[in-house]
């Protein structure tokens, strides 16, 4: 099975301030991340985390919690992935590959992964792709935009529940979103927002 994440932010303890995490400190954070990765990937499960891993340049903290986590895992680099900067090589021969971007295809249905939402208004609306990102966790704002357009997912823990998500739930929280949007009044509404703002809706993202 297929399953995707990001943003856990292993380690960082502001990360619990900022987003309202329900955790004491960073101690029992990982703890508790590491029991819902572990329930709910497998060994023989391939996982792709979406940036921003862990908040630290300790190459052997990082190796020491990703031996911790079950999974065949491949890293999209995010902008907190510092610990790479000096060790690279020494961490392609812990994940399967790490990328900035990843195109795949599973069940016929091609896929973009990045860390940021690097997408626009007509990207999705091309309907020919689906783009799964992390990065702007439960930020409001930037949710609201996101969920304005089809065919775009956050998969970061923030927004789902703190464990890493299957391509079955992706496909289904997709398919679901793109039901209600494609309702007229979504539709309308997804207009106005990209035709009012300076660049589209990509204002909203671009600094994010």
């Amino acid at each position: 099975m297929f399953f995707f994440t990001a943003d856990p932010h292993f380690g960082h303890h502001n990360i619990i301030r900022y987003c309202y995490r329900p955790f004491v400190d960073e101690d029992e954070m990982d703890r508790t991340l590491i029991k819902l990765w572990n329930e709910t990937v497998s060994n023989d499960d391939e996982i792709f985390i979406l940036g921003d891993f862990m908040m630290t340049q300790n190459a052997d903290k990082v190796c020491a919690c990703l031996k911790q986590l079950n999974g065949q895992k491949h890293l999209i680099v995010g902008n907190h992935d510092n610990y790479l900067s000096k060790h690279e090589e020494r961490f392609t021969k812990i994940f399967l590959s790490i990328s900035k971007q990843k195109i795949l295809e599973i069940e016929g249905k091609k896929l973009v992964l990045t860390h940021r939402p690097q997408f626009s208004y007509e990207d999705c609306t091309a309907g020919d792709c689906w783009f799964l990102f992390g990065h702007i966790h439960n930020n409001g704002p930037q949710n609201a935009v996101c969920q304005l357009m089809p065919n775009n997912l956050n998969v970061g823990m923030d927004c789902c529940n703190y464990r890493p998500i299957s391509f079955a739930e992706v496909k289904s929280r997709i398919e679901k979103k793109n039901r209600q949007l494609y309702d007229e009044r979504y539709i309308k509404i997804a207009s106005a927002v990209n035709e009012c703002l300076p660049e589209g809706v990509q204002a909203v993202l671009k600094n994010c």
